[in-house]
């Protein structure tokens, strides 16, 4: 629920299109604003998470894979972001409170990212090997070999928009899951190319559909679900 657009539901859809994974924020509420408030949140996705946006308010990455992981954080961080506060990418470094030091984010190319300290003291606290572990959980990211604080997409494709977005989590990855579990705008649905079955913690049947049961999390998604028409098949991702 959207508390900054009359508590409007807003969800994130996806879709194929010859090989590429598209996205598009979407509500089916027909609260004033709606129009205004979803091309704010795909403005800032395009801005954040260095994606390219079309007339349609759809959005993919250059790449044209999904990092669906990394997206549903993007989406979750755009929808937050204050519509009167300026749109602008973050940088590549985050103060780490714990420390008082600095963590760099160099890109190498080819989509691979290496991290280091601003100050020469010895990191006690492996707040380096931290940083590195969350990026790679926030946005399915891999180890490079040789290298404990060496880290890449494996598309290949540099992301340094959306590296530096996950990289204000990085240090604490606890948080932003557990934001996850329990924001209610986080909701989002994604088209897919066979059915699927939701997996949530509260169980709720939504009768109505033949096919696969359908459960929910929140005790908002049910009311959610009852006004919403999901395209089948559909997937919608455990937010």
């Amino acid at each position: 629920m959207d508390a900054q657009c009359n508590d409007a539901s807003i969800a994130l859809y996806s879709s194929l299109d010859q090989g590429e994974r598209l996205f598009r924020p979407h509500s089916f509420s027909n609260k004033p604003g709606v129009a205004e408030r979803l091309e704010h949140v795909a403005e800032t996705m395009a801005v954040l998470g260095g994606m390219v946006l079309d007339d349609h308010l759809r959005l993919k990455f250059p790449c044209g894979e999904g990092h669906l992981q990394a997206c549903r954080r993007l989406f979750l961080d755009s929808v937050k972001l204050d519509m009167n506060d300026p749109i602008e990418p973050r940088p590549l470094s985050v103060d780490d409170r714990k420390t008082g030091d600095t963590i760099l984010v160099h890109s190498n190319g080819s989509g691979e990212y290496t991290l280091s300290k601003e100050s020469n003291e010895v990191d006690e606290r492996n707040r380096l090997g931290v940083a590195t572990l969350g990026l790679v959980k926030l946005g399915e990211l891999e180890k490079c070999s040789g290298s404990e604080n060496r880290i890449r997409f494996t598309c290949g494709v540099p992301h340094d928009e959306l590296l530096a977005l996950l990289l204000t989590r990085a240090l604490d990855v606890r948080s932003a899951a557990r934001e996850n579990r329990c924001s209610r705008i986080s909701w989002c649905a994604f088209r897919s190319e066979r059915p699927i079955r939701l997996e949530f913690s509260k169980p709720v049947r939504w009768g109505p559909l033949s096919g696969p049961t359908w459960v929910c999390r929140s005790e908002l998604v049910d009311l959610v679900l009852q006004r919403l028409v999901i395209p089948q098949p559909a997937t919608v991702l455990d937010c």
